[in-house]
């Protein structure tokens, strides 16, 4: 067969009327053909082992050839691709899809006018929610019209958020691979011995799933239905990194590998979320729980299950079948939270002791003890509350006076020696200038998103917005949004910024949700946000507060503790003439017009400043 295009080379039809083929003709691997316009070759054969692209938008590639192979990809790039219907397409087996990948992105369309597609044993991929894959003579169908079995060869891609709606049932025997949008399947999914159903997104609540094969997330959060719509001895997989989220409403009964986050998400009503199935995986939970006492979100462990828990800061409940088997470690155990231990006879009291919680009986003996992370909570003045019920023998544990590590909101520009970078482009290793050590390099990097409305004492994490100016010329030069606990760096002390909020320069804001970032060196030390002095990340247990700390993510955002006396850069002040002396110096600088807030808005996800650098 001729080459068409020299491998590692691009032939690109310019809205041809007609590139004709006198012979069979190779796009060979790592060539590509792209364009639009007609590709014809009656009774000559067109082999593709590279790509071919259709990637003029709102412009047809037609591809009208004798016969069709491909070995490579053919692939709707924001064009539309057409393989009219008599070509001889030989992936096309009656109606099964063999070999190469076949797909759209962004708003391309590849229609395969051959015959409709009904499964899948080649790579199919979908990326981006307009992107549209139809097959059929006459009038064709979309993929998610025809497709009924993807083959222990097929592959699904759904990729860039898009949804698919399926009209049949689907099997599963190969791979579909989520992207972050949504799986509708309302007559159901049978998951295969070999089938895997991957990635992050949604699995609709309305699509029952048969599962013998495995469910896996990777990549970040897929949700699935209830487990009342999940059945089969399949396998329940979370991989590093990536998080699993069920209802709490009912037991799953599907060996679990967990090493990343299964989330026990609240459903609307008070209900349960437990395992019958073998367990194994160093991952933890999370325990998302609901909005009032009356409906909270129960994770129950049954004997010789053990892992890492973590409470958000709604309400949560953690029920141990078995206490004595429980050896993993409980993070954000807060005021909205029970912790539930069943067999355990006598408890009467519940002492803090270094991460030792001792639940002891009347005659001061422990029964029981559970680990808290007190580096996630500020238990200084907290005061733990048992309750037995001596019938069921089950001892509910609650707390009071819990407090709540400092943050800047998304979109904050940090002064680093190449620059100013907005803090979620920040690196490891981007080195800034800082106040003690001159320069620093990070060396992490954290990160949490707060759904405010969801938060029983939302003004504890309602961010706070310091208008450019407030503290002096360009002090900061563009307004800066903090965390009501974040310290600034003033008059050789740091001051948390709630404690300066004078209701014009410095006001806390309500919004519904925000991403928080923290920036940890290696030593605590003032950089620069926005040009105003302010704190660096101290670490002291906490980590677990942002989304992306190793190990088990841990409670909803508490960011507030902290070791001053051994590790911070600098004296800590909350009351005194001192601070009052600073807030008298801020509030002779409120302007007697200009409102604040008026110079930053929220931008896709983050605050965006609208003054000039």
């Amino acid at each position: 067969m001729t080459n068409i295009v020299n491998s590692g080379s691009t032939l690109t039809l310019v809205n041809s009327t007609g590139f004709t083929l006198t012979s069979d003709g190779t796009v060979p691997v790592n060539a590509l053909l792209d364009g639009a316009g007609t590709i014809i070759g009656s009774g000559f054969t067109l082999l593709v082992q590279g790509t071919v692209s259709a990637d003029v938008s709102g412009v047809a590639l037609s591809i009208d050839t004798g016969t069709l192979v491909n070995q490579g990809s053919i692939v709707a790039t924001n064009g539309s691709l057409i393989i009219q219907s008599s070509v001889t397409t030989t992936n096309l087996s009656g109606t099964v899809l063999t070999g190469g990948v076949w797909g759209a992105s962004g708003t391309g369309t590849l229609d395969v006018a051959r015959a409709q597609i009904v499964t899948d044993n080649a790579t199919i991929t979908l990326n981006g929610s307009a992107s549209v894959f139809e097959s059929g003579q006459g009038t064709p169908l979309t993929i998610e019209n025809s497709l009924a079995t993807i083959g222990a060869a097929g592959v699904l891609n759904i990729l860039g958020g898009r949804d698919f709606d399926a009209t049949n049932a689907l099997i599963v025997n190969g791979t579909v691979t989520l992207g972050g949008g949504t799986l509708s399947v309302p007559s159901g999914i049978t998951i295969g011995a070999t089938g895997d159903v991957a990635g992050f997104g949604t699995i609709d609540p309305g699509t029952p799933i048969v599962d013998a094969g495995t469910i896996e997330a990777k990549g970040g959060t897929l949700s699935l239905p209830g487990a009342g719509s999940v059945s089969g001895v399949g396998t329940l997989q979370v991989d590093a990194g990536a998080s699993l989220a069920l209802q709490a409403f009912g037991t799953y009964a599907q060996s679990v590998a967990n090493n990343g986050t299964i989330d026990a998400t609240f459903g609307g009503l008070t209900g349960t979320l437990g395992f019958s199935g073998a367990y194994s995986g160093t991952g933890g939970f999370l325990i998302q729980g609901g909005f009032d006492a009356a409906d909270r979100s129960v994770l129950e462990l049954p004997a010789g299950l053990s892992a890492n828990i973590a409470f958000d800061a709604n309400f949560g409940e953690l029920l141990l079948d078995a206490p004595s088997t429980f050896n993993g470690t409980v993070s954000g155990f807060g005021n909205s939270d029970t912790l539930v231990l069943d067999n355990i006879g006598n408890a009467a009291h519940a002492t803090l002791t270094g991460f030792d919680l001792n639940i002891t009986n009347a005659s001061s003996t422990v029964v029981q003890t559970v680990t808290l992370d007190s580096g996630s909570m500020n238990y200084g003045g907290a005061s733990f509350i048992v309750s037995e019920n001596t019938i069921t023998s089950k001892a509910t544990v609650t707390v009071t006076g819990v407090t709540a590590a400092a943050c800047f909101g998304a979109g904050t520009r940090i002064r680093t020696v190449d620059g100013e970078v907005n803090v979620e482009r920040l690196t490891v290793g981007a080195v800034l200038h800082t106040h003690f050590n001159g320069t620093a390099p990070v060396v992490w990097l954290g990160h949490r998103h707060v759904d405010c409305r969801r938060h029983p004492e939302p003004s504890q994490v309602w961010p706070v917005l310091v208008s450019a100016h407030a503290f002096g010329p360009r002090i900061p030069e563009r307004d800066l949004w903090l965390s009501p606990d974040h310290a600034v760096y003033v008059d050789g002390m740091l001051i948390p910024i709630k404690y300066l909020i004078n209701r014009k320069t410095i006001v806390q804001r309500k919004v519904n949700a925000i991403t928080y970032y923290h920036v940890e060196l290696g030593e605590h030390d003032v950089l620069l946000a926005e040009g105003m002095q302010a704190e660096s990340y101290l670490e002291n247990g906490n980590r677990q507060a942002f989304d992306n700390a190793s190990g088990l993510i841990s409670l909803y955002p508490d960011f507030s503790k902290r070791r001053w006396d051994a590790l911070g850069c600098a004296p800590f002040v909350v009351t005194g003439p001192k601070l009052d002396a600073v807030a008298a110096r801020l509030r002779a600088r409120m302007p007697k017009h200009r409102p604040v807030g008026r110079t930053s808005r929220w931008v896709a996800g983050s605050f965006r400043s609208l003054d000039a650098a």
